[in-house]
């Protein structure tokens, strides 16, 4: 019983969580309802819904599976949503929760579930500190809840739960939910995006609809690349799941690309200055949350929000070094892996990585002051030596 508890309790505290930052960020200014998309254009659609200041009133059979299994615990089965290098994601039908599942191969790894559980921990709480701070509206789900192969209670009551494949007794972690996007966004992202013959406006409907009724690809979120100008689409691996928006695209759709930017420049700087880790590996996307009141998960209206998560291969950064040596862990950062991709390029694209370095050294300045550590590291100096770093990493 004390782990039915646990999940339950992990959910209030996320759903507390969501509701407060929505407020504290002051998001979503304006309501959209699917009805009032469906005879738009692809591009009007991209343009329309993929802003963070917008709700999407939707009646799918997500949103309807979702909000009738809030109230019914018979319904609220465990569903694999995603996997990585560390084990997989599950979603509990009518919950806003995930759970995070360490394959049985990771457990001798750096990478240990553990590890990261402990490093989300630790810039979660960084956000909620230093974001009222610095006007942050970039989304972190909150991790409530670490149980080990040991923890004999759980799994008793949760094992069978798993699909069979997953029945082993393994670390889990569990965070608040990031939605995927609506159907009709991931609609228009399959008729704009999926390969098609030379002259050929829009995607074969009959191909856009079998695409959409794939389970994995309504698994949805939208990695933010605005340091990847274009990917190149092939129809045999052709997927929703991470799905790459590069910058190309999101100019030529209208995308509000300055202001994520700039967001993305002060949730940098909230995890190195604010919570000391180097920020190696994280990922911006583009999903959405649930609308909450006191007493009700609305599954129906969703806002769009820019959301961080992935703090796997992040490691913690001893600030009492030198300067320069806490400078140089940053960067060496900043320029591996997906990173050069979320963070705009400073020589290609000088005009919008301004706006990333001004949310980076205003965020960063104002932890400085917070910290009582003005003096101590300089932001400008910082990115200097980012850009002249950058140069030489960086293609």
């Amino acid at each position: 019983m004390s782990s039915r508890r646990d999940l339950d309790a992990s959910e209030a505290s996320a759903d507390s969580f969501a509701s407060s930052l929505a407020e504290n960020a002051g998001i979503a200014a304006r309501y959209l309802s699917v009805s009032s998309l469906e005879h738009e254009h692809d591009a009007s659609i991209m343009q329309q819904t993929l802003s963070t200041r917008v709700v999407i009133s939707t009646h799918s059979s997500f949103a309807i599976r979702h909000q009738e299994a809030s109230l019914r615990p018979d319904l609220q089965r465990l569903v694999q949503i995603g996997e990585g290098l560390q084990g997989a994601i599950f979603e509990q039908v009518g919950k806003t929760l995930v759970i995070k599942k360490e394959s049985p191969e990771n457990e001798s790894r750096p990478t240990r579930l553990d590890k990261e559980y402990r490093a989300h921990d630790q810039i979660c709480l960084a956000f909620q500190k230093f974001g009222p701070i610095v006007s942050n509206t970039v989304f972190v789900p909150r991790p409530s809840s670490l149980k080990t192969p040991g923890d004999d209670g759980f799994w008793a009551a949760n094992l069978d739960k798993f699909p069979v494949q997953y029945r082993v007794k393994t670390m889990i972690f569990t965070m608040e939910r990031i939605l995927p996007l609506p159907k009709i966004v991931r609609g228009a992202l399959i008729s704009l995006f999926y390969p098609r013959p030379q002259g050929q406006e829009s995607a074969d409907p009959n191909v856009v609809q079998r695409l959409l009724s794939e389970e994995s690809n309504k698994h949805c979120l939208a990695r933010v690349y605005l340091g990847k100008k274009s990917h190149t689409f092939k129809q045999d691996n052709f997927s929703l799941r991470n799905f790459p928006l590069c910058l190309d695209a999101m100019q030529r759709f209208g995308l509000e690309v300055n202001e994520m930017a700039y967001s993305m420049g002060k949730a940098y700087a909230i995890i190195q200055w604010g919570a000391e880790f180097n920020a190696d590996d994280v990922e911006f996307v583009l999903g959405t949350l649930t609308t909450n009141t006191k007493t009700v998960t609305n599954f129906q209206e969703r806002a769009v929000r820019l959301c961080l998560l992935d703090f796997g291969q992040c490691d913690s950064v001893n600030m009492s070094r030198d300067a320069e040596d806490v400078y140089q862990s940053f960067r060496g950062a900043l320029v591996v892996g997906d990173n050069q991709w979320f963070i705009p390029h400073c020589h290609r694209d000088p005009e919008l990585f301004k706006h990333f370095r001004t949310g980076y050294v205003e965020a960063g300045n104002a932890i400085m002051k917070e910290k009582k550590w003005t003096g101590k590291f300089d932001m400008e100096d910082f990115m200097d030596g980012y850009e002249e770093y950058a140069e030489d990493f960086l293609v």
